[in-house]
């Protein structure tokens, strides 16, 4: 892989194969902590990174072996990523670190802002799924601290909308253990539900989106 960071934003670093087709990438930063600590506690935290093809070892080798190097020459002697370390990433990042720690999440905060917003932008990429799966029949009704709301087939697309229900198939903690990969719908959901749901919530490692300092 080729990894290059010309014309991205800061912080951004992506692999290329070698047609030049952007095939990974991560993203780093400085970690904010609400509380102040002293300048040797500061690290650099890999908050993103994704990689797609059949050379998932070779793009996170590529990847962080070029980061390393970076902070290496900058003095920095910490990073710290904040995603599952699972064994492709544990065979990228062993040979160039010294020690490495583990630390589990066992919670976490998310607040929902709006009562559909947050499903409705999260429609085009289920519809994708859903169609791809051959459309199974179902709908699936989940409760926010607004109300309940509905995301069903409406034709031949997903359409979310408000629902007056005191009955739901999600609570708000469930449709969120779905969306990061914290459970799967057997899990969550009777039988006959399960088709549908796992068309729209696709299986990955359990993920999150770290934010501190707010």
């Amino acid at each position: 892989c080729k990894v290059s960071t010309e014309s991205l934003p800061e912080g951004i670093t992506v692999a290329e194969n070698a047609e030049g087709t952007v095939v990974g990438y991560l993203r780093r930063g400085h970690f904010n902590s609400a509380i102040a600590y002293d300048e040797q506690e500061v690290e650099v935290r890999i908050t993103e990174y994704a990689a797609e093809g059949s050379d998932a070892a070779g793009i996170a080798q590529a990847l962080y072996s070029h980061v390393a190097h970076e902070l290496k020459t900058a003095g920095v002697s910490r990073l710290r990523l904040g995603m599952l370390l699972d064994n492709v990433l544990e065979s990228a990042v062993s040979p160039l670190l010294e020690t490495i720690e583990t630390a589990e999440a066992r919670y976490g905060m998310f607040r929902v802002l709006h009562r559909t917003n947050l499903l409705k932008s999260l429609t085009f990429g289920m519809n994708e799924r859903w169609v791809q799966a051959g459309r199974p029949e179902g709908a699936l009704t989940i409760q926010t601290p607004y109300g309940a709301v509905r995301i069903a087939p409406a034709g031949s697309f997903l359409q979310v909308t408000e629902i007056e229900s005191k009955e739901n198939d999600l609570t708000q903690s469930q449709f969120l253990g779905l969306l990061f990969g914290a459970y799967t719908p057997p899990q969550v959901l009777p039988s006959p539900l399960i088709p549908f749901a796992e068309a729209l919530f696709e299986r990955h490692y359990p993920c999150f989106w770290g934010a501190d300092g707010f």
